[in-house]
Order: C-alpha cells, then structure tokens, then sequence
C-alpha cells in the first residue's frame, strides 16, 4: 500500500527525536533557500514592477503603524 504524504509525515514525526526533527527541518529550510536562490539568481525588476513594488511596501508599512 502507497503512504499519502500525510502517513509519510505521521511516521516520520512519530520515529525521529525532537533534535532529529529539528535537524531534518533545518536540512529542508537550507534546501529550499537553496533553491529559491538558484532560481532567482538572475531575475531583474523593471521600472514599472519596482514601483509597484515600492507602492505595496508604503502600503504594509502604513497598516502596520
């Protein structure tokens, strides 16, 4: 019987220690970081996108005052 990834992290969870856990966590977070950078590694902005950019952070810079 296949596991659904849910069993899959159901047992996982159940099998490794707290440190194990948070070790596996780290592995995945560097992965991903890892990934994202690979990605955007040569991804540019241009004027139109930079300024709808500094529009949405004056936004969420204004809500969170």
């Amino acid at each position: 019987m296949n596991e659904t990834h849910i069993e899959t992290f159901i047992t996982l969870r159940k099998e490794l220690s707290e440190e194990e856990w948070k070790d596996l966590d780290s592995l995945y977070n560097y992965l991903l970081e890892n990934k994202k950078e690979i990605l955007t590694k040569d991804i540019t902005l241009n004027e139109s996108e930079l300024n709808e950019f500094r529009e949405f952070s004056k936004k969420l810079v204004e809500s969170n005052e």
